[in-house]
């Protein structure tokens, strides 16, 4: 019983954390592309956990994204900008999961790091098919990170998202190797 509870914090610790270092991802990604730090704020305590953009006086959620893309656009003025700002959250993300398997593979945790990885890759996939795809089919626009990627470079976008599953994958494989 006393694994199980284990477990179960462990997961929820771990969903936590990967909303929050999928945002900074964002944040520092946006600051770096030239967005200044009082234009740019990260919003946990909503959904989607986002990071907003000011225009003004006010904030300007992902979910007025003709909006929030205009603001995008006029700080991150290059394709490539935008690229990085969108995809830097599942990269962010990606490198925090593997950096925390290793530390708990190294550490002894087995059982731990298998299970970071896997919740990593269930968590990926309930995002993109479950919350990303379903939404912005039914919007008919763009609703979070892959599909906005899409709706901007769609190969790369469909690469990104399969390049996402076999490093997690990867990472499985890799781990019950050793």
């Amino acid at each position: 019983m006393l694994l199980f509870i284990q477990i179960f914090i462990f997961n929820v610790i771990c969903i936590a954390l990967f909303i929050l270092v999928h945002e900074i991802g964002h944040y520092l990604t946006g600051r770096l592309a030239g967005i200044p730090a009082g234009e740019i704020r990260i919003r946990l305590l909503t959904f989607p956990q986002q990071v907003v953009l000011r225009d003004g006086i006010e904030w300007v959620s992902v979910s007025d994204l003709r909006k929030y893309l205009e603001i995008l656009h006029r700080h991150v003025p290059s394709i490539r900008g935008q690229l990085a700002y969108i995809t830097s959250g599942f990269l962010f993300e990606t490198a925090f999961t593997v950096l925390i398997a290793v530390i708990l593979q190294t550490a002894g945790f087995k059982l731990f790091a298998a299970i970071i990885i896997g919740l990593s890759l269930v968590f990926y996939l309930v995002y993109l098919f479950i919350l990303d795809l379903p939404h912005a089919r039914r919007q008919k626009e763009p609703w979070g990170d892959s599909t906005l990627m899409y709706a901007i470079a769609p190969v790369f976008a469909t690469w990104w998202c399969i390049g996402m599953v076999i490093v997690r994958l990867g990472l499985v494989g890799l781990l019950f190797s050793l």
